[in-house]
């Protein structure tokens, strides 16, 4: 059997970890800071996916009400019929003598004041062009934050801080933008 590297399980120092792929084997202090620079522009670049689907996020929302407010207006006539129903509800003419509280509307009238004291739809419809590309993001950023952590867990003391510093950046630059959302590492 071939010999076969062991993970050092603490923070270390020494060369030889394997970074992502078998090949990638930074062992010189050249290779190493070049490693280095690449995780902290990488980290950068996560924190700019995140504020990106952040905004994103809102711009989609934007357009789904835009979309239901459009959709709505049809509607608005019968919320007028559904006032006018509640007023001629609540008139005295429609009220029996022997008790004010018992009031007759027609039946059409009453499946009218129903519908639209049903709640609306408190989640939004199914967009293919905002849900797909939100689930291509989703994925994307999820897949440059796992990368991120088998960096980390090599446990080179190189790599961790200069992905921590790539993240203190990418939010000092993006988290205005984005706020903190996405964040997990």
């Amino acid at each position: 059997m071939a010999a076969m590297a062991m993970m050092v399980p603490y923070f270390h120092a020494t060369a030889g970890d394997h970074l992502l792929f078998k090949e990638w084997v930074p062992t010189s202090p050249e290779s190493i800071a070049g490693t280095c620079i690449g995780l902290f522009f990488f980290s950068v670049f996560e924190r700019s996916a995140a504020a990106a689907r952040v905004v994103l996020d809102e711009h989609w929302k934007h357009r789904a009400l835009a979309l239901a407010a459009r959709n709505s207006r049809t509607s608005d006539d019968s919320a007028y019929q559904t006032r006018s129903l509640e007023k001629q509800a609540s008139s005295p003419s429609l009220q029996q003598p022997n008790d004010e509280s018992i009031t007759e509307v027609p039946r059409e009238a009453m499946t009218l004041l129903v519908r639209h004291r049903i709640p609306r739809r408190t989640i939004p419809p199914f967009v293919a062009s905002h849900d797909i590309p939100r689930g291509v993001l989703h994925a994307f950023q999820s897949a440059l934050g796992y990368i991120l952590m088998l960096a980390i867990m090599t446990f080179r003391v190189e790599f961790f801080f200069s992905i921590v510093a790539g993240l203190g950046v990418g939010v000092i630059l993006f988290g205005r933008v984005g706020g903190a959302a996405g964040h997990g590492h």
